[in-house]
């Protein structure tokens, strides 16, 4: 498969803006804390073998730099894209996918077309605990 990066990666999108400044949008979707991702890192770290470039996407780069503190971390911002198609398209070339409960990374994600990829989705989608999300996410991907 052909990707526009060169080494493995793992993209990971972090969605904040509205998820944690919007009292009502975060009681119903909730931001993803940073346990999650590192638990998707070291899921598909350990599933796979390989050693990683991590690719940081989020509507909150800067919270992302101060808060995910990993080696080998990409962040992407402004200087390697023009707009959110551009960003899109490289979360969907990445070779692995931790996504945030957004369809935005959801459908990267989906679009990717790396045959062995590994999707780590949320295991809860909703913060609201009377919506149920079983049905939101492929059965090969992999619910933390």
């Amino acid at each position: 498969m052909m990707s526009f990066f060169i080494t493995p990666t793992i993209g990971i999108h972090i969605r904040r803006g509205d998820y944690v400044a919007n009292p009502i949008i975060s009681k119903f979707h909730g931001a993803l804390g940073m346990d999650y991702y590192y638990r998707g890192v070291k899921y598909i770290q350990e599933w796979s073998g390989n050693d990683f470039q991590l690719v940081v996407f989020s509507d909150d780069i800067e919270w992302c730099k101060h808060n995910f503190i990993q080696n080998k971390t990409l962040f992407i911002d402004k200087g390697f894209h023009k707009n959110h198609i551009d960003e899109f398209y490289l979360m969907s070339c990445c070779t692995h996918n931790i996504i945030a409960n957004s369809s935005y990374s959801w459908w990267a994600a989906y679009l990717n077309k790396n045959k062995e990829k590994i999707v780590v989705a949320p295991a809860k989608w909703f913060a609201d605990p009377t919506y149920i999300n079983d049905d939101i996410n492929p059965d090969n991907w992999v619910r933390i």
